[in-house]
């Protein structure tokens, strides 16, 4: 079971439509995902058109039990979103193991839940490094962070808390830090042709902190318009002549991220 993060320090990044698009690519590709849907906004929940609040994430943050695992689509499955989680993370602010909460309840579920039947666990953070984005962090192998084509520093942020947070996390025992996720920049949005955009481009090449960039295209905004995710959209041919076009530049960059994440387990 692969753990994955999508953060990012400011919002409107296009976190969640790439967690979306990556947890639905993988489902289609025959693996067995569970999304959790860690930002109060539940932008990643609605996108299934659920909107109720009984036995949400926030649970695992409170009596640790009673958390739905709701099937979303075949080999997708997901634990919804609380649009007051913001609120349980003040609420549990001074708990010594407030950071580590999410790690013990997947430990204390593994068997329960049959977790292990889960090749990827997908999780959609708020774009802070509160409580609950800290919790999922220090349980994950990978974290992605898109990146815009005209700014950097939000990743930059990004890494300084993480590695921040790690020094915090030590192990006494072995002098190791408890949270191992590597940090992997994603460009988003990037323009075709433009000064920003070719210095962009030029800046990331080799850069072993980059996966690769998403270039802009019209068909990532409407996946979260349509709420269906771009790999759905192909297999339901449901794509205009130059959309069908981006298909294998759209596979390829979904399985260099796969690869990627792959590589930190």
């Amino acid at each position: 079971m692969i753990i994955v993060t999508f953060n990012a320090v400011d919002g409107g990044v296009g976190k969640t439509t790439l967690s979306f698009n990556f947890a639905e690519y993988l489902a289609l590709q025959g693996y067995k995902v569970l999304a959790i849907d860690k930002d109060h906004q539940c932008n990643f929940t609605n996108l299934y058109g659920i909107y109720d609040q009984e036995n949400t994430v926030a649970n695992i943050y409170t009596n640790g039990d009673d958390v739905d695992i709701v099937p979303v689509k075949e080999n997708l499955d997901l634990i919804k979103g609380y649009m007051r989680l913001d609120e349980i993370e003040d609420s549990i602010v001074t708990n010594p193991n407030k950071y580590m909460m999410f790690y013990m309840w997947l430990e204390d579920n593994y068997q329960k839940l049959n977790l292990g039947e889960y090749d990827y666990v997908i999780i959609d953070t708020h774009p802070d490094f509160r409580v609950a984005t800290r919790n999922a962090v220090a349980a994950s192998h990978a974290i992605i962070a898109p990146v815009l084509d005209s700014d950097n520093t939000d990743s930059e942020n990004l890494e300084y808390r993480l590695e921040e947070y790690k020094k915090e996390t030590i192990d006494y025992r072995t002098r190791e830090s408890l949270v191992t996720a590597k940090l992997f920049r994603v460009g988003n949005r990037v323009s075709h042709n433009t000064t920003v955009s070719r210095k962009f481009k030029k800046h990331i090449e080799g850069n072993d902190k980059y996966i690769n960039y998403i270039p802009l295209k019209s068909i990532f905004n409407k996946s979260i318009a349509d709420e269906k995710s771009v790999a759905q959209k192909y297999k339901d041919k449901d794509v205009t002549r130059d959309e069908l076009k981006f298909k294998d530049e759209f596979n390829k960059l979904m399985n260099e991220i796969k690869e990627a994440v792959d590589k930190t387990v």
